[in-house]
């Protein structure tokens, strides 16, 4: 795989089945999950917290994902502080096996439910 053709994953919606039963382990020894679940499950990890804890508005450590935290920044090359927020983001990509190709994909044009609508 080339890393180039990795993409992040944006919808927390999006449904991922893990197909390598050996790495289902390392979230909750399950086949399915939402991307949200995923994100929330590694987050969770990240700050040693229960998941069900993750919901709870008075864990401040939830800022480091939710808020973010203060702090202050020097850029190499910049030579000045700047003050402000950082937080971590828990980001998933995708690449796909096979590139898109556009006979793969149907359009409007060419739907078999042209037949139906017409």
């Amino acid at each position: 795989m080339n890393e180039n053709k990795f993409e992040a994953l944006t919808n927390e919606g999006d449904v991922i089945l893990v197909q390598e039963e050996e790495m289902r382990g390392y979230l909750g020894n399950c086949s399915m999950f939402k991307l949200s679940d995923i994100v929330r499950k590694v987050s969770c990890q990240f700050l040693n917290l229960k998941e069900e804890f993750w919901w709870k508005e008075d864990i401040p450590r939830r800022k480091w994902v939710i808020d973010g935290i203060k702090c202050e920044i020097l850029k190499v090359g910049e030579g000045i502080w700047k003050k402000g927020k950082m937080r971590i983001k828990v980001v998933l990509e995708f690449c796909p096996d096979e590139p898109k190709s556009s006979n793969s994909l149907l359009t409007a044009s060419n739907s078999p439910l042209d037949d139906l609508r017409g």
